[in-house]
């Protein structure tokens, strides 16, 4: 009883599952240690979003390809970082894309607990993904100072190009990924992005 005391909203979470759309404030979902194997939990709009881990480990080479052509970049000399899987806190949302940008300055920023965002974010879109629900966090992205966002298509080899909500081009096969926004010497196109992808 006295740690229950203590604390009480974590054994009071731990003792019941957290349905998606469980109404929490943000302090509240910050403090929570979901156990459930296989998902990943966003916060929006003051409700828990629970969505499907099951990344595809081959998804991983995604990552790996567009790292090797970051390390060619100033941006990457200058002590940039694209991480995977951060999380993003945002006014009315908290999130964890796939990969984000991140400048140095905007890590230190962050290190000093001040609210960052990055201006280059990437979701994979796999099977198991509401596309819908992908969109809007593409749109919260551009609301809160996004400048660039990708999405990977693994099924059909393609990457969807986003500069605002409303503009949007898709790449395939030789064409450049555009990225130049924010990351001026990144060049990578979908061939090599999906190089070794099977």
């Amino acid at each position: 009883m006295e740690i229950a005391a203590k604390h009480p909203f974590k054994i009071h979470l731990r003792k019941r599952r957290m349905p998606s759309g469980t109404e929490v404030s943000l302090m509240q979902f910050l403090k929570w240690e979901p156990e459930t194997p296989g998902f990943k939990y966003e916060w929006n709009e003051g409700k828990i979003i629970k969505i499907h881990r099951k990344m595809d480990v081959k998804h991983n080479l995604l990552y790996s390809n567009l790292l090797k052509k970051f390390r060619e970049t100033s941006s990457f000399t200058n002590d940039g970082m694209l991480i995977t899987e951060v999380e993003v806190l945002m006014e009315i949302s908290f999130r964890r894309p796939y990969i984000a940008f991140f400048t140095q300055e905007q890590l230190i920023k962050a290190g000093n607990n001040e609210m960052v965002m990055s201006e280059f974010l990437i979701a994979v879109i796999s099977k198991n993904d509401n596309y819908q629900n992908t969109f809007e966090k593409t749109v919260q992205y551009f609301e809160n100072g996004a400048k660039l966002v990708w999405h990977i298509l693994p099924s059909v080899r393609m990457v969807k190009v986003f500069t605002s909500p409303k503009n949007d081009v898709t790449c395939s096969e030789n064409d450049l990924i555009p990225a130049t926004s924010v990351i001026s010497d990144l060049e990578i196109t979908v061939n090599e992005l999906f190089k070794n992808y099977i």
